[in-house]
């Protein structure tokens, strides 16, 4: 259903909106959403380029591995959530297997653990910031 509506252009049905709720509390962010993802979203709406190019153009699920990643020499950062339905658990293995030096953490959350669980928030926040400093 949520396909058909992608495929027709018809995004803006009750029915459509409806299917993408359902899909966005599961996997992307507890429900209500927090007021900088309800601003963020809906500024999205009202310009959907790159949402809509990502969409449309490239698919949700059209993100590879290739073989060249082994080519990466830089420290790498990779975070993934339990329910996360926006990355697949063979990708994130990819990413893991394929790319050196990188550092695979997990958290309780969806999609954005940063807007949800005050303690992941804290995680979330510590992970990056020891990433980027080199802790």
């Amino acid at each position: 259903m949520v396909e058909r509506h992608e495929k027709e252009g018809t995004t803006d049905s009750p029915e459509y909106k409806q299917m993408v709720g359902i899909f966005f509390e599961k996997h992307v962010c507890k429900s209500p959403w927090p007021k900088v993802m309800e601003t963020s979203f809906v500024a999205m709406m009202q310009h959907p380029t790159v949402y809509h190019t990502i969409v449309h153009d490239y698919g949700n699920t059209e993100v590879m591995v290739v073989s060249g990643s082994n080519s990466h020499n830089h420290d790498s950062y990779s975070a993934h959530q339990r329910c996360d339905g926006r990355s697949a658990g063979s990708l994130r293995e990819a990413f893991f297997q394929r790319i050196p030096h990188v550092k695979w953490v997990q958290f309780s959350q969806r999609h954005m653990p940063f807007l949800e669980k005050e303690e992941d928030q804290t995680r979330y926040s510590q992970v990056v910031t020891d990433f980027l400093t080199c802790a």
